[in-house]
């Protein structure tokens, strides 16, 4: 992109993404991340499905290379699921000159189950490795199982799709995509089928089982053409930081250790379950918190107090960076979505969009992010920017961020009725910012 010259509508041009995580090799000049496989040192850690962890394909950054034994998994974004054994088993000749192997491995299909179609597979994979670890008494296991369903492409199982197509209604929404729900359904039985084999082999007396999905839906109407889903009432979907991008289910289950009907309204993030996994594991996580500095903090004290009156969830500020140009709409004014970062403190949420804006949300009356507060509540809009601004600056490489595109031209941006401001210079430069934000849309 650089080489050709960049296209001249476009402010930034995108920060890089994280091509692996430092694993410990020679390549990674001293960086090690501590994986859950490598903190549950006791544990037999497997793994299955979606890795997409970057690497690829260079050896030493797979599953075990992060201490898990592979079980099944495909280092991509997204997977066929028809006829995906070829492409997950493939070892091309790479492409990359300082690649430490000469071929490539970017996944292994795993056993023969029988199955044609991968949510099946992948779940077949997994309940014979429950069988199996049943029938070992003394080491604990750890499962991450992590299903490609629902990312596209949109293939159903054919019965699936037709139960769905055939429907007399469609829902409160109006969906109307058979494959996208066969997708679900099939994801569906899929946890079905292992809380059954769970509870067939005794595991459930002892195992914590957690549900989470990795962001929102892909909203239909930001993507330009009516697919997959809506996320009302929250706003947006996947690649925005809006609630209806980030905000995601999250279940616990665990037989004997937490009541079942209870629910929770403390925010969380997923930076939470390295912590708590640890601690469910009878590991000290505060080792984890010291040591490696990380973000999260162990959720285990809200199972028993899920209103947090007793304050052992301490986790309050939590922070996003999306360094992109994607090629979903932005949802507040429908024009290509810009680089964007976010902070959430107390219920109150500041989302920075790098073309020069702020919004400021009160998401616990305020859900669907209709009201923006940021020129009626300037001091707390201020006090959460440069909240944000410290944390990009402390804890985001400049790799990760946007960079100015030097071929910029003004007069073909597509939001000709809002300026550019570089916001963060500005603030830098001592200026008061409020007075260069743009009125809100």
């Amino acid at each position: 992109l650089l080489e050709k010259g960049n296209p001249p509508g476009k402010i930034w041009i995108n920060g890089r993404c994280n091509t692996a995580v430092p694993a410990g090799t020679p390549y990674d000049k001293g960086r090690d991340e501590i994986s859950l496989a490598e903190a549950l040192k006791d544990y037999h850690s497997a793994f299955i499905g979606k890795w997409h962890m970057g690497g690829h394909g260079a050896m030493g950054y797979q599953p075990e290379g992060q201490g898990f034994h592979p079980i099944a998994w495909y280092d991509a974004g997204g997977s066929p699921y028809f006829n995906w054994r070829n492409g997950w088993n493939n070892r091309s000749t790479s492409p990359f000159p300082d690649i430490p192997q000469d071929e490539l491995k970017m996944g292994s299909a795993g056993m023969e189950t029988g199955e044609d179609y991968l949510t099946d597979d992948l779940t077949a994979q997994a309940l014979d490795y429950l069988d199996e670890r049943a029938g070992i008494k003394d080491e604990p296991f750890f499962l991450y199982f992590c299903h490609f369903a629902v990312h596209g492409p949109w293939q159903a199982k054919a019965e699936d799709s037709s139960y769905f197509a055939l429907k007399d209604t469609k829902g409160w929404n109006g969906h109307h995509v058979p494959n996208y729900a066969g997708m679900i359904l099939s994801l569906d039985e899929s946890v079905f089928r292992i809380l059954d084999k769970l509870q067939e082999t005794g595991l459930e007396e002892n195992t914590l089982v957690i549900f989470m999905s990795d962001n929102g839906g892909l909203d239909y109407e930001l993507t330009r053409y009516r697919m997959a889903t809506d996320n009302s009432p929250l706003r947006g979907g996947k690649a925005c930081l809006t609630e209806g991008g980030i905000r995601v289910p999250l279940i616990f289950r665990w037989k004997g250790k937490i009541s079942e009907g209870q629910w929770c309204d403390v925010p969380v993030d997923c930076t939470d379950l390295f912590a708590t996994i640890v601690d469910a594991a009878g590991y000290d996580p505060v080792r984890y918190y010291e040591e490696t500095d990380i973000d999260g903090r162990s959720l285990v004290p809200l199972w028993d107090d899920p209103e947090n009156e007793g304050e052992g969830y301490d986790h309050d500020t939590r922070f996003w960076h999306y360094p992109f140009n994607v090629g979903v709409l932005d949802p507040f004014d429908m024009k290509p979505l810009d680089p964007h970062s976010a902070i959430m403190e107390d219920n109150y949420k500041l989302i920075f969009d790098w073309h020069g804006r702020l919004r400021l949300f009160d998401l616990e009356n305020d859900i669907g992010e209709e009201h923006n507060l940021a020129f009626e509540m300037p001091e707390k809009t201020m006090d959460l920017f440069r909240k944000l601004v410290s944390w990009l600056e402390s804890e985001v490489e400049e790799q990760y961020w946007p960079k100015l595109n030097p071929d910029y031209n003004p007069d073909l941006q597509v939001r000709k009725d809002v300026p550019f401001v570089e916001l963060i210079r500005e603030y830098k430069e001592g200026k008061d910012i409020i007075t260069l934000l743009q009125q809100p849309n």
